[in-house]
């Protein structure tokens, strides 16, 4: 029984969640109005899908002066008209006294303060694109974003605050797969009640990502994500219902391999569209 619990939460939240990492392969090359820029430290990185670049020698090109207070970690950068303020392990910034969310929180890298590229747009009003396949990153200072780009971040800003609240279906989840030894039912009947508080969750997300205001250009993202947590749904209820004697040992494995399958295939179709909106969109 507990290799059945790994394999469900396994496949319910690889979706949901994700571990950062970095990619290891990534040598993300920028460039500024067409001149590449030089980075001395550290170089850009992808993390969650998201290309982070080093701020100083970015804005520092663009004309901004950089100020650092060591005590909270704070980056401030200046320039004619413009003020920005980035804090270490934020998930969002101030431009001109407005509070903006991060994709990926601020973080310190080798000494650089690293920003998600939407960040950088957004913070000197540049257009940014990013070319995935040649892993370049174009800043262009000359003329502003697209309205498409803007209601894009906005739709992705406003879904990961919606999903935040799965935080405390994970850490049941994770709990469940830590358990030592064989799981008897009686066991997990225990966790029933946590269960269904799980599902009320769940339940509750969806009810949300479906209020979001969608953009035409996120309309195929957004159905596929709401299918995902369709069948985030499906596991819980697969080990309710185990809990209560409705299904045995043999059904739960065949359907779960069922479920598994499914979501590999809607996992491979959110990773195409997402790779597509990158890199027409978001930058």
């Amino acid at each position: 029984m507990k290799r059945l619990i790994a394999a469900a939460m396994s496949v319910g939240m690889m979706f949901i969640t994700a571990v950062p990492m970095a990619a290891a392969d990534a040598a993300v090359s920028v460039l500024l109005d067409g001149e590449t820029v030089g980075f001395s430290g550290q170089q850009p990185v992808i993390i969650d899908n998201r290309t982070l670049i080093p701020l100083r020698g970015v804005f520092e090109k663009m004309g901004y002066t950089i100020s650092w207070e060591p005590n909270t970690k704070t980056a401030t950068l200046t320039a004619e008209g413009t003020t920005v303020s980035v804090s270490a392990n934020s998930d969002t910034f101030i431009v001109n006294g407005e509070v903006k969310p991060l994709d990926v929180p601020a973080q310190i890298m080798n000494g650089s303060m690293m920003l998600p590229l939407r960040a950088i747009g957004e913070s000197a009003g540049a257009n940014v694109t990013w070319n995935g396949a040649a892993k370049v990153v174009e800043i262009d200072t000359k003329s502003l974003g697209d309205e498409d780009i803007v209601q894009a971040s906005e739709y992705f800003s406003s879904y990961s605050q919606v999903i935040a609240s799965l935080d405390s279906v994970e850490a049941l989840c994770n709990e469940l797969k830590s358990l030592e030894g064989e799981v008897t039912v009686e066991q997990l009947q225990g966790y029933k009640s946590r269960l269904n508080d799980a599902l009320k969750t769940i339940n509750s997300v969806k009810a949300a990502v479906n209020e979001l205001s969608v953009p035409d250009s996120m309309a195929e993202l957004h159905s596929v994500r709401l299918e995902a947590i369709d069948k985030f749904s499906e596991l819980v209820n697969l080990l309710i219902d185990y809990c209560d004697g409705k299904i045995n040992n043999e059904e739960l494995t065949e359907k779960i391999n069922t479920i598994s399958t499914e979501v590999t295939e809607i996992t491979k179709e959110n990773n195409r569209i997402f790779e597509e909106l990158e890199g027409e969109l978001l930058g």
